[in-house]
């Protein structure tokens, strides 16, 4: 089990520094670093991408920078497998926050004005502070601030303004009809 990890944290290091080769500029990220060998970053022209310390990223994890958008993490933040990160225009997430697997963040929508905008998007940042923690299957779209150490229950769509310290859900009914 410890020889897989070692090969694991080897992988993932030379993957950092390929990124980091191809986009001398537009890539950065701190010593400490863990990233699966699965992780994948598209990082686009002008856009940028920067890793704080301490940083763990588990399995399939997308972290996408479009044209001339920012993506900045935070220290010791932690992502669990299969979370998706695109920006369009800037995602910025503090120090000590944890993601639950299968969290979607999106800084953009498709426009929809009279029927759907093949590539038009509607774009505004997101911004989650320190401390926070956001549960399995999140998904946190434009416009959305978190504030410091809040934590987001599982499940839940987010978009708008949320103060510090707020445990944020969506209740749910379960209605069960029978024939």
């Amino acid at each position: 089990m410890m020889i897989k990890k070692i090969v694991i944290g080897i992988l993932g290091i030379c993957k950092l520094t390929i990124y980091k080769l191809f986009h001398w500029h537009n890539f950065n990220y701190k010593l400490k670093t863990l990233i699966y060998p699965s992780v994948h970053f598209q990082i686009a022209k002008g856009s940028c991408v920067v890793l704080g310390e301490n940083l763990s990223i588990r399995r399939n994890v997308e972290i996408n920078a479009r044209e001339n958008a920012t993506i900045k993490i935070g220290n010791n933040c932690f992502f669990n497998s299969n979370c998706i990160i695109t920006a369009h225009k800037g995602i910025h997430i503090g120090d000590d926050v944890e993601f639950g697997p299968n969290v979607s963040i999106f800084d953009h929508d498709h426009k929809y004005s009279g029927g759907y905008k093949k590539k038009e998007f509607l774009e505004d940042e997101i911004f989650i502070g320190n401390n926070v923690w956001i549960g399995t299957g999140c998904v946190i779209l434009r416009g959305t601030y978190i504030a410091d150490n809040s934590v987001i229950a599982a499940g839940s769509v987010l978009k708008g303004v949320y103060k510090q310290s707020a445990l944020i859900y969506q209740r749910r009914d379960t209605v069960i009809r029978e024939k």
